[in-house]
């Protein structure tokens, strides 16, 4: 996946003394790593500093693009012309994860194991990737199926989540990785 930057809105410009500082709200894809985000913001900065050598310091803001959602969704998440954020949820991950894990092997037990959750929060709506294997016997036909049903028991049993999507893996499942 190639990240890019999707627009920049917000910019100010300030002088202490003989320096000039900038700030710069950039937008990004919402769904895009931390680290990927973060790797745009230093290239803005980096062709910033190449273009206007005489800007001290650049201080970069990193918000998520949401015109990628339809108006309805958008209308669904509160997202409006994309008003300031304003959020009075508390997301406990750890209560999501358990209610994703116990669906899961409650309802498809044998059929799927869980990879990985990625948790989003837009506006306080939480979006939900989750990452399954499957066996490598199951056609894909049937793992689609299968993900579908489980999507919406997620839904049902965490009336706090907006949105899931099940990504399949059929096959082995995703080697721990382990810093050396």
């Amino acid at each position: 996946m190639s990240l890019s930057l999707q627009g920049c809105h917000r910019l100010r410009g300030r002088r202490a003394g003989s320096s000039l500082y900038l700030d710069v709200h950039i937008v990004v894809d919402p769904f895009s790593s931390v680290s990927a985000a973060h790797g745009v913001g230093e290239n803005v900065r980096h062709q910033i500093h190449k273009s206007h050598p005489e800007v001290s310091e650049v201080f970069i803001h990193i918000d998520p693009a949401y015109f990628q959602f339809s108006p309805s969704t958008m209308d669904q998440l509160g997202l409006e012309g994309c008003k300031a954020h304003s959020s009075n949820i508390c997301v406990d991950d750890l209560d999501i994860d358990a209610v994703v894990y116990n669906t899961l092997s409650t309802k498809f037990p044998e059929k799927m194991g869980v990879e990985r959750i990625t948790h989003h929060l837009l506006h306080g709506k939480i979006l939900l990737e989750v990452e399954v294997s499957m066996s490598p016997d199951t056609s894909i036909r049937d793992a689609m199926k299968v993900a579908e049903e489980a999507e919406k028991e997620i839904m049902k049993a965490a009336p706090n989540v907006f949105q899931v999507s099940v990504k399949l893996r059929l096959g082995r499942p995703i080697p721990e990785y382990q810093l050396q």
